[in-house]
This record gives C-alpha cells, structure tokens and sequence, in this order.
C-alpha cells in the first residue's frame, strides 16, 4: 500500500518493534491530530516514513491501531 501513495518521504520516525507482525499502523500529526495513513506493516518492525516536518504519533495493532508506539516525535532524515 505504501507503494501506492505516490509522496515522497523526506524523512522517518526512529524504527519500532509492531505489537504483532503485519499489524495495521496508523500516523497522526500531533499537533493537528490530522490522520497521515493507515494501512497494514509487513513484518514485525516499521520505519514510518513521514512527508513533511514537524511531531507525530504512531500507533499500532493487530486489527486496530490502538497503541501508542511513539508519541510527539520529529522524524530524522
């Protein structure tokens, strides 16, 4: 899916352990609270690619992403 996106990261969030493999991740603007994506990892850690400056909020999960992996962190080029 992130294949499709078709935009360009300019950077990403430090790499995190997912609460399962190929679970559902979801990115927010943690300031706007503005849903990034969501869609399904492959694997048991992810890299979250972000588009533009500022904080986030990653979260995942089996079915849902309901929790809390990082919280108000900038991404690293």
């Amino acid at each position: 899916m992130a294949q499709n996106d078709g935009r360009k990261a300019t950077g990403h969030l430090k790499e995190v352990e997912l609460p399962s493999a190929n679970a559902v991740v979801e990115l927010t603007n943690a300031k706007t609270g503005e849903l990034i994506y969501c869609y399904r990892a492959n694997g048991k850690t992810f890299r979250a690619p972000v588009f533009a400056g500022g904080k986030y909020t990653l979260k995942a999960g089996q079915d849902k992403a309901d929790k809390v992996l990082l919280k108000n962190v900038s991404p690293t080029k």
